[in-house]
């Protein structure tokens, strides 16, 4: 059995997260046969063939190096250096000081279900500009559409004694502030708590059947760098995902003396009666910084 037509960049993505399992459902030895001969075509187009110059094909590879779908490593140490400087190895690289708000999800079924996980993180944050104390929440809303039956065991089944469809997941939250406490579904929930990256990180198994939505709470609290000329910072470190991940963020400050009055870094942002809203899609690790009138 052969696939109907050649692999390109416009039927590639579709095929490898989902067509593969249906087309090959009863012989996985041939699907595996048939995606190794795409890798070797890829890898030997890449290596023999004649290369465009380094503009093109930082133009061409740039953006998915940029959203971690593409990177690098060296075993020298002086080009490892040199790949981390041009954020070629996707290195997790909290900045001191600045909040964090970086999810991060892994399946723990043994099937290709996460092509039908959707993600949304809302971080809504009260900053004390003069302190650097900050208030906030995590609301992490994960909507699995899978179906719970017409698709290969491969793809939707599970070890685990649930309904065909259940997306089960281990849930990690990277912030550097404490956790108050935390909700599932609005039902107050343990979560693991440990420290990586020199700093907290929340996490938690989490099952989501088939076309549910689960939501997990996060309130945080803790103690920053003061938003002095830098303003407040926010790392927003994305973990690339079949589906993009959405994103809102609200950032408010404590004292009315004091209200947002600019930020940066974020599409879709806008500041009004002193506090900031940004929404929109995240493919990308980015930065927000925000400003607040001067003290």
């Amino acid at each position: 059995m052969s696939i109907d037509q050649p692999l390109t960049a416009d039927n590639a993505p579709r095929y490898l997260l989902y067509d593969q399992y249906l087309r090959f459902a009863d012989d996985p030895v041939e699907r595996k046969e048939h995606l190794g001969d795409a890798a070797r075509a890829t890898f030997d187009a890449l290596t023999r063939g004649e290369l465009p110059g380094p503009r093109a094909l930082g133009d061409s590879l740039g953006p998915i190096v940029r959203e971690g779908r593409l990177l690098f490593t060296a075993f020298n140490p002086d080009d490892e250096a040199f790949l981390d400087r041009i954020g070629m190895t996707g290195r997790f690289t909290p900045t001191p000081g600045a909040d964090l708000a970086s999810l991060r999800t892994a399946n723990a079924n043994p099937n290709k279900i996460d092509s039908f996980l959707q993600r949304t993180l809302s971080y809504d944050a009260t900053v004390d500009p003069a302190t650097g104390a900050v208030q906030a929440t995590a609301t992490i809303t994960l909507t699995n559409t899978a179906p719970p039956s017409g698709l290969p065991d491969y793809v939707i089944a599970n070890e685990n004694g649930e309904p065909a469809g259940t997306n089960t997941m281990y849930l990690s939250y990277y912030s550097p502030l404490r956790l108050q406490s935390a909700t599932v579904d609005g039902a107050p929930a343990g979560v693991e708590v440990q420290t990586e990256f020199d700093g907290p990180v929340y996490s938690r198994m989490i099952s989501v059947p088939p076309g549910a939505t689960v939501t997990l709470r996060l309130d945080l609290e803790g103690e920053l760098a003061p938003a002095g000329a830098d303003g407040y910072r926010l790392d927003l470190l994305n973990q690339p995902m079949a589906n993009d991940d959405q994103l809102r963020v609200t950032v408010a400050s404590s004292d009315p003396s004091r209200p947002v009055v600019a930020g940066a870094g974020l599409d879709g942002t806008s500041v009004n009666d002193g506090r900031l809203v940004s929404t929109g899609t995240i493919t990308e690790n980015r930065t927000l910084v925000v400003r607040f009138a001067p003290g």
